[in-house]
């Protein structure tokens, strides 16, 4: 016993610098209980049995309190080293959400591409070819302008995915989270069912694509990724009415842009002869007949009206009472520039308008002024064979042949 306390104080005494009021006393104590088990040692058999019993105890508790000097002292012995400790730290960590493994980084894609001046959607809903693979829908029950097609369910490998396609009645066709082989079939199917076809290249060229994903916060646009509120497609489904208007929605701004980069390039296909009318007029030169004035103006007017009256992508009716779809829209408009786009579209009609009318009214002054010319002209021949006929009379010049009602009479009636 006494070589277990003296090796208790020479493990306590490195410690005892670091160690609080209430370890020492525990320690003190520990030693005293020691002493006095040794001083019992020559009892009998039981009251040794006893003190060993209660000596392992207080070397059970000498362990826990050395345990805990030590944690006192090395900072680092508080890490969870073990499994267990592994394990907790694991389980605290947040679960995520499956729709948000499918959808947790940019990558599912919504590609946008217009691919003639309209769609016959009322013929689409027809096609027994699309509506057995796909169920079609109108977005909005009294308006036929905008046909939502999903794939059946039987025929989907993931139906937790988002993968869809909106038609636009101007045209426009906007896939959501579909590869190249299904848009190309779907492309192809489209085709018999198109108004004023644009040509492939001008397609490519004014496709747009942007991403997708479905995050925390609510729905919008950040950066260049259409972000989709997840904790309402977990409760709600990805498929109910609020979730499809909601891609509608953001959806039908982008449909916007790509229409308008078609009518851009439609108008710089117009526009650009005259840059060489303009460096014609400097120099007085006009190479161009009122017959192709007339048939630039009536492209522009056309354009115009096109962008202004026909189109039903520039003023839909389906916002008028979904303030909250509004503005999403509105998001998406302001996202792709629309607007601007759109007045500045407006602002180069109007200049390419200004100089039809003006080389409209430079043809009309050169067509005037020949007028003129051939009237002047007739006038001086009427003179001169006035005055012909007026010497011929008065007998002021002598002509061999006469110019006088009585003369040509009497050369008549001989050659009779």
């Amino acid at each position: 016993m006494w070589a277990a306390s003296k090796y208790l104080s020479r493990l306590l005494r490195p410690l005892r610098p670091s160690c609080s009021a209430a370890v020492c006393t525990q320690c003190h104590q520990l030693r005293s209980n020691l002493h006095t088990t040794g001083r019992f040692f020559g009892a009998s058999s039981a009251r040794r049995a006893q003190d060993l019993k209660y000596s392992m105890s207080a070397w059970a508790v000498e362990q826990q309190m050395t345990n805990n000097v030590r944690q006192q002292v090395d900072p680092s012995a508080a890490l969870p080293t073990s499994s267990v400790a592994t394990s907790r730290v694991r389980r605290q960590q947040r679960k995520r959400r499956a729709l948000l493994q499918t959808y947790e980084g940019p990558g599912p894609y919504l590609f946008g591409m217009a691919r003639a001046e309209a769609f016959d959607l009322a013929a689409v809903i027809q096609d027994h070819h699309i509506t057995d693979l796909y169920e079609a829908t109108f977005v909005a029950e009294d308006s036929e302008e905008t046909l939502h097609l999903v794939p059946k369910r039987k025929y989907s490998v993931n139906p937790n995915a988002i993968r869809e396609f909106y038609l636009f009645s101007d045209g426009v066709v906007m896939f959501v989270n579909l590869d190249d082989t299904e848009r190309a079939q779907i492309l192809e199917r489209l085709k018999p069912y198109e108004t004023g076809s644009y040509p492939q290249q001008l397609v490519e060229e004014e496709t747009e694509k942007t991403s997708f994903q479905l995050v925390e916060s609510k729905s919008g646009i950040k950066g260049d990724t259409i972000q989709l509120n997840a904790s309402m497609y977990e409760q709600e489904g990805h498929q109910s009415n609020k979730a499809i208007s909601e891609r509608f929605a953001l959806s039908h701004g982008m449909a916007l842009s790509v229409k308008i980069g078609i009518w851009e390039s439609q108008l710089d296909t117009v526009a650009e002869p005259l840059l060489a009318l303009a460096k014609d007029l400097r120099s007085g030169v006009v190479r161009v007949n009122q017959n192709d004035v007339l048939v630039k103006c009536g492209e522009l007017h056309t354009l115009r009206q096109t962008i202004n009256l026909d189109c039903e992508l520039t003023s839909p009716d389906y916002y008028w009472d979904r303030p909250d779809l509004e503005l999403l829209y509105k998001e998406s408009l302001r996202h792709f520039e629309t607007n601007r786009r759109l007045a500045m579209i407006n602002k180069k009609i109007d200049y390419c308008e200004e100089m039809m009318h003006l080389l409209d009214g430079v043809l009309s002054h050169r067509h005037s002024a020949k007028l003129e010319w051939i009237i002047i002209i007739l006038i001086v021949f009427e003179v001169v064979f006035g005055c012909i006929h007026l010497a011929d009379r008065q007998q002021w010049i002598s002509f061999p042949i006469s110019f006088s009602p009585a003369d040509s009479k009497k050369l008549t009636e001989s050659r009779d």
